[in-house]
């Protein structure tokens, strides 16, 4: 099996607040949705 992801932005890329705060909505998604996912 091969897992992929990735994601860019072209916008508030200044903005480490921001960036802070996507990490933590992607860190949620793997850890609660994909991380079961293939560990099933």
């Amino acid at each position: 099996m091969h897992y992929f992801f990735a994601s860019t932005r072209d916008f508030r890329l200044d903005d480490a607040d921001y960036d802070k705060a996507v990490r933590a909505v992607r860190a949620r998604i793997v850890a609660t949705e994909d991380e079961p996912m293939i560990a099933a």
